[in-house]
């Protein structure tokens, strides 16, 4: 990407949000079982709130920058989404693989239902 547009570095808030969580996660896993030894691992729990710790951190000042604020509460708001991501994603492909074929509106339910609790999360801590 930077390749084919180098002014990405400067003028992309996206751009320069994920590189800068990929960095802070890939400089923490290594540290994960010293800096969260009480945190148990059971379901990759540990791992989770390592990646969501490092990428906040890592991210940080180019929220404050970008956007002129940062809340603390989205630490947890990530640490309640992020692991049901996946699934969201792979039910809306699935509805939308579904709506192609006609299938009936009703199938999208449990999308609905991941979607609105992603909403509610981040309503409430907000």
């Amino acid at each position: 990407m930077v390749a084919a547009n180098p002014l990405i570095l400067r003028h992309d808030a996206g751009f320069q949000l994920s590189f800068a969580a990929i960095a802070g996660i890939t400089a923490a896993l290594p540290y994960r079982n010293r800096l969260l030894a009480r945190v148990p691992e059971m379901g990759g729990f540990r791992t989770l709130i390592l990646m969501t710790l490092a990428a906040q951190v890592a991210t940080l000042p180019l929220v404050i920058v970008h956007f002129g604020t940062f809340s603390p509460l989205s630490i947890i708001a990530n640490i309640l989404v992020v692991p049901l991501s996946p699934l969201l994603l792979a039910s809306a492909i699935g509805i939308a693989a579904l709506g192609v074929v006609g299938a009936p509106p009703l199938l999208a339910a449990p999308a609905w239902l991941l979607l609105e609790y992603v909403f509610t999360i981040t309503t409430w801590l907000a």
